[in-house]
This record gives C-alpha cells, sequence and structure tokens, in this order.
C-alpha cells in the first residue's frame, strides 16, 4: 500500500500506457510483416548502438577531447544515427523481403509486436531521464512514476 502522499502512477505512466495501447492498435491495423520489420529495424539499430558505441566514442573522444560518459554517449547516437541512415537506405528492399516471409496479415500477433516494441521504446526513454543530468527532468521520473521507480532499480545510481 502507497504511504500517504505518495503515488503509485503519475503523467509518465500514463504516457506510457497510451503509447503502448497506441502501438497495439497500430500493430493491428499494419500486419505481422510490417511489424516484424520495425522490430527487426529496432533491434539492428539497438545493438549496433550498443555495441559499438564503446568503440566509437573512444575514437570520437580522442579526435575531440571528450572523456568519461560523454563520449560514450556521444558514440552511441552516432552510431544509432548512422545505422539508420544506412537502414533507411535498404528501407524498402528489407521491408518487401520480410513482408514476403511473414505476410501482411497477422492480427494480434502483429499488435502484440507492436505493443512490445513501444514498451520498450518507452522504457528506453524513461531510462534516458533518468539518467540526464538534470535534475528537473530525472528526479520526477525516478521518484514519482512507477516505470521511473522499476526502470531506477537498473539505471540508477
Amino acid at each position: 500500500m502507497a504511504e500517504k502522499g505518495t503515488r503509485l502512477m503519475n503523467f509518465i505512466d500514463l504516457l506510457s500506457g497510451l503509447y503502448v495501447a497506441f502501438g497495439f492498435k497500430r500493430g493491428l491495423r499494419r500486419g505481422l510483416g510490417r511489424e516484424v520489420y520495425r522490430l527487426v529495424n529496432m533491434g539492428i539499430v539497438m545493438l549496433s548502438g550498443v555495441g559499438l558505441s564503446k568503440w566509437i566514442g573512444k575514437g570520437v573522444g580522442a579526435v575531440v577531447g571528450l572523456k568519461g560518459e560523454t563520449s560514450g554517449v556521444t558514440g552511441f547516437l552516432l552510431t544509432v544515427v548512422a545505422t539508420l541512415v544506412i537502414l533507411g537506405l535498404i528501407r524498402n528492399r528489407l521491408r518487401l523481403l520480410i513482408e514476403a516471409k511473414f505476410g501482411t496479415h497477422g492480427g494480434t500477433m502483429a499488435g502484440v509486436i507492436a505493443g512490445v516494441r513501444a514498451f520498450c521504446l518507452a522504457i528506453l526513454v524513461i531510462a534516458g531521464m533518468i539518467v540526464a543530468p538534470i535534475g528537473a527532468i530525472n528526479k520526477p521520473v525516478e521518484k514519482g512514476s512507477f516505470l521511473g521507480k522499476t526502470v531506477g532499480i537498473f539505471v540508477g545510481d
């Protein structure tokens, strides 16, 4: 039971829930092939961002003079942007290939995939807000939001 004066959920949780519901509905409408493509796209971007950010960050840090976490975050962002550009160049071919494999139907499964993808993106945004060096952003999220408290266990101080 929550203590008096504390809330179990706040606006961040409401927005996250609405985003997941919207993702589920959009997935139902788009179909399985399109949602599998979007999931593969997101997976490639995130894996390349996490996998290569350390090396890219060190290289950028050495050239520009960034140190510590700043070079890692910069490396992650640069890797994600570069991967998105590369995937954008082959987007139509990759999407058609995946849609041919999975089809454009799928109904509930497509909705579930889209909902899970939306949930993962919401968690990433909340984690980013928690680790942001701005107290006005990270404190309300980490202390007042149910999802923020949960994610804060893994990414907080």
